[in-house]
C-alpha cells in the first residue's frame, strides 16, 4: 500500500456552469470557490501519481450494487460517463481492470467470511458501465497522470473538441465539450508508460441504512482488505470515492437526487467530525470519533462516503500514514458536503 485518498464525485467539479443550470440557487457559491476546491483534488491526485502505484483500487458507493454483497468488477475493462441529471455526459472514462488482483482479492475476502462476488459484463469484450461515482475521480487522476507526463517533456497541445481519446492501457483522457470546462493536453506518445490498471469494488446498497448488521459487514471487509493490500507485492493506491452529509440546507430539491435534501440530522456536525477525524493522529481518539460518526450518520445525514471512511479508518489503523495538509479540503457547495484527503504511507514514501 502506497497511499489512500478520499475523492468526492460531485459532477459540478467538472463544469460548474452545468451545475448552475440544474441548481440555480447555487449561484451564491462562486465558480472560484469550486475551482479552488478542484485544485486541491488535483494536488491529491498528484500525490497518488507520486506514489508510483502499479494498481489503483477504487471503492465506490454508486457502482453496480447488490443489497448485501460487495461486488468486484471482473471483466477486463470498464467505461462510462459522469452523466448526472442529464448533464456532464461529455466527461467519459475507460479503464483496464487488473483481473489477476481482482481474483486474488475476491479469494482473500471470501476466506475472511466477507459476502462478496465477481460482477461481470454481458461478455468480457463489453466494458462494465461506469457512472459519476467512478468517472469524476478518474477524471482528476487522468489529469494528474497527464501533468506528470508533461513535466517529463511529453509534447502537449490544448484540446477544444468533445469526446474522449483512448490510450493503449489505463484511463481514457477526459475532455469537456464546453470550453469553460477543463482543457487537458493530448495523450502522450504510446511508448510512454501506461496508466495503472484498476480494481473496482462497489459497496452493497445496504450501506444506506448502516445498521448494525451492515456495520459489522463493512468492518469485516475493511479488515480483510487492509490485510490483503499489506501482503501484496504490488504497489497499490486506494482511492475512496465518496461525499459527506447530503442533508445540508438547500432551498431547492434536486429533481435527480435519489435522496432529496430534507435537512435531517446534523450535517455540519457530521462533516466537521470527519474533518477532525482526518486530522487526528491518535488511534484511540479516532476510534471514538468513528463511533460518533456512525451515530450521526443514522440521524440521518445520508453520507454516501460513510463506508469508505470505515475502510480508511482500518487502513489508518494498520498502516503508518501521513495526511497531506496541502491537498486537504472540505466544503458543501449545495446540499451535500465534499472532502479531499490524501494519506501517504510513510514506508512507501521512503521507497518512492
Amino acid at each position: 500500500l502506497v497511499s489512500a485518498t478520499v475523492l468526492p464525485h460531485g459532477a459540478l467539479l467538472l463544469d460548474f456552469a452545468q451545475h448552475l443550470e440544474c441548481l440555480p440557487e447555487a449561484r451564491a457559491e462562486t465558480a472560484e470557490a469550486v475551482s479552488a476546491f478542484a485544485a486541491r483534488m488535483r494536488a491529491a491526485c498528484a500525490g497518488v501519481v507520486a506514489g508510483r502505484p502499479e494498481t489503483i483500487v477504487l471503492l465506490t458507493p454508486h457502482g453496480h450494487q447488490a443489497e448485501q454483497t460487495f461486488l468486484l468488477y471482473g471483466s477486463s475493462s470498464a467505461s462510462g460517463s459522469a452523466e448526472w441529471s442529464s448533464r456532464w455526459a461529455s466527461f467519459t472514462a475507460r479503464c483496464d481492470i487488473d483481473t489477476t488482483m481482482t481474483t486474488d482479492l475476491l479469494a482473500a475476502l471470501c476466506m475472511r467470511g466477507v459476502q462478496c462476488d465477481r460482477y461481470l459484463s454481458h461478455s468480457d469484450g463489453i466494458p462494465i458501465a461506469l457512472r459519476w461515482g467512478e468517472v469524476v475521480p478518474m477524471h482528476f487522476l487522468a489529469a494528474a497522470y497527464e501533468s506528470s507526463r508533461d513535466a517529463h517533456g511529453a509534447p502537449t497541445r490544448d484540446l477544444h473538441t468533445a469526446g474522449a481519446t483512448s490510450l493503449s492501457s489505463g484511463i481514457t483522457r477526459l475532455q469537456a465539450e464546453d470550453p469553460r470546462g477543463y482543457r487537458l493536453p493530448t495523450p502522450p506518445p504510446t511508448d510512454l508508460p501506461a496508466l495503472p490498471q484498476f480494481v473496482i469494488v462497489s459497496f452493497p446498497s445496504r450501506r444506506l441504512t448502516y445498521d448494525s448488521i451492515y456495520e459489522t459487514a463493512v468492518n469485516t471487509f475493511a479488515s480483510a482488505f487492509s490485510t490483503f493490500v499489506a501482503a501484496s507485492h504490488t504497489r497499490v493506491a486506494v482511492v475512496l470515492s465518496g461525499d459527506l452529509a447530503h442533508t445540508h440546507p438547500c432551498p431547492t430539491t434536486h429533481p435527480a437526487s435519489p435522496i432529496p435534501p430534507l435537512q435531517t440530522g446534523e450535517p455540519e456536525a457530521f462533516d466537521q467530525l470527519v474533518e477532525d477525524w482526518c486530522k487526528e493522529g491518535h488511534a484511540p481518539a479516532r476510534e471514538a470519533m468513528l463511533a460518533r460518526m456512525v451515530a450521526l450518520f443514522r440521524t440521518p445525514v445520508h453520507a454516501c462516503g460513510m463506508s469508505a471512511l470505515a475502510v480508511l479508518h482500518r487502513l489508518r489503523s494498520d498502516h503508518a500514514m501521513l495526511l497531506d495538509a496541502a491537498s486537504w479540503a472540505r466544503f458543501h457547495p449545495t446540499y451535500y458536503g465534499m472532502m479531499v484527503a490524501h494519506f501517504a504511507v510513510t514506508d512507501a514514501l521512503d521507497d518512492a
